[in-house]
């Protein structure tokens, strides 16, 4: 299947709104907050608009058969495969060595296993702590079923009584690359959030079009808005895609259309995923541990024990326990029908799933890294890396 890959480089500030009612008689809202990255809809929906209008489409009214056939229709993307969103980062040092492209590399959200303690400047420190967590011993729990239903609790060892999740923090592909196999993890380096974005606020009225006057009273609020920095942008990989001349190309991309620039990336200098070897795998006995962190959102059930026979039926092993961040609810808006989405509870980026499974699996299990797993995997959603544990 032919694969493009796409750098999105917005002009101006952004907004990747938050889930916030789009109503805001039914709720009090003086903060929106935007996210740093869209989320799938948004992505998938600014490229296949751009692609549409390239292939002749005015903008307005129904696609025609010959775009239905290429870019698929409305929520049904047809022969589209998309994988992304992620932060795309240029190392301007590494750039300036090689004099190419290879300086560009996806940054990733630290996986929700791995927890730290931060320098403390009084106390004369210069780096993290970090450790991770792992499947300990198995107990019984009220998400167990009967008396052979148990969990493991995740377990840390050496003195980790100070140290907490690390949120907000991604690392480089190499360091990931060196999480997913288990290697010295105060070796890594940890890029905070805020040193690759920059927050704007913009103070708001909310309007009375019923009354038809120019406000309401008491209705002020504020949005935060997100600028990318300047080594920083939009990374998207589609597959089944033509390329219909999308190649520095203006779109519109978010809420308020802000403009962004949309750049197909050299097929001969591909952005890469982090992949682990065979080797890697911790065995035990006649079984190796592994797990998973997602690197987008996923929608894999409600519930523990849907999760649980979604994730053990795709990977043919056994669920032994996991580190899930704050769930991630994402809606967004309906440009065609002019209402909001339906609004689905989806599992965090970061968070992991750890596995034992029979050693025959592995070599089934290494081709499903970077691949994606859950409920609308087309538009992006439940993309992971493999690790070892």
């Amino acid at each position: 299947m032919k694969k493009i890959q796409l750098q999105i480089n917005p002009i101006d500030r952004v907004f990747f709104r938050k889930n916030v009612n789009f109503t805001s008689d039914e709720i009090s809202i003086s903060l929106i907050d935007s996210r740093v990255l869209p989320t799938p809809p948004t992505i998938v929906g600014a490229i296949r608009y751009t692609a549409a209008n390239k292939m002749g489409w005015k903008g307005r009214g129904d696609w025609p058969n010959s775009i239905k056939e290429e870019l698929g229709d409305r929520d049904n993307l047809g022969k589209l495969d998309f994988y992304g969103p992620h932060i795309l980062h240029r190392n301007e040092e590494k750039a300036t060595m090689n004099k190419n492209d290879n300086a560009k590399s996806i940054l990733f959200k630290l996986p929700s296993h791995i927890i730290g303690k931060l320098p403390d400047e009084n106390e004369g420190e210069d780096t993290a702590k970090i450790s991770s967590l792992k499947p300990g011993p198995a107990v019984l729990s009220n998400l167990s079923s009967n008396q052979d239903d148990k969990i493991r609790l995740l377990t840390s060892s050496g003195d980790v009584d100070e140290f907490r999740s690390l949120e907000n923090y991604y690392i480089s592909n190499d360091d990931m690359l060196r999480v997913l196999k288990g290697e010295e993890l105060n070796e890594i380096k940890l890029i905070p959030e805020s040193s690759l974005i920059s927050l704007e606020e913009q103070i708001g009225i909310n309007l009375d079009y019923k009354n038809k006057s120019t406000s309401k009273d008491h209705s002020l609020f504020s949005r935060t808005f997100v600028r990318l920095g300047d080594d920083c942008s939009i990374f998207e990989e589609v597959r089944g895609l033509n390329d219909f001349g999308l190649n520095s190309k203006l779109i519109h991309l978010g809420g308020e259309n802000r403009i962004a620039e949309l750049v197909k990336l050299d097929e001969n200098i591909p952005i890469n995923y982090p992949s682990i070897e065979l080797t890697d795998f911790t065995v035990e006995e006649s079984r190796f541990n592994f797990y998973i962190t997602f690197i987008t959102p996923a929608l894999i059930g409600s519930n523990y024990h849907e999760i649980k026979k979604l994730l053990e039926d795709a990977f043919k092993s056994t669920l032994e326990g996991a580190s899930i961040g704050k769930t991630d609810r994402i809606g967004g808006w309906n440009s065609v029908d002019r209402t909001p989405n339906a609004t689905y509870s989806h599992v965090s980026i970061g968070s992991t799933f750890f596995f034992s499974s029979q050693l025959e699996e592995k070599e089934k299990l290494m081709k499903m890294n970077a691949t994606k797993i859950g409920q609308n995997v087309e538009w992006g959603y439940g993309q992971f890396l493999i690790g070892t544990w």
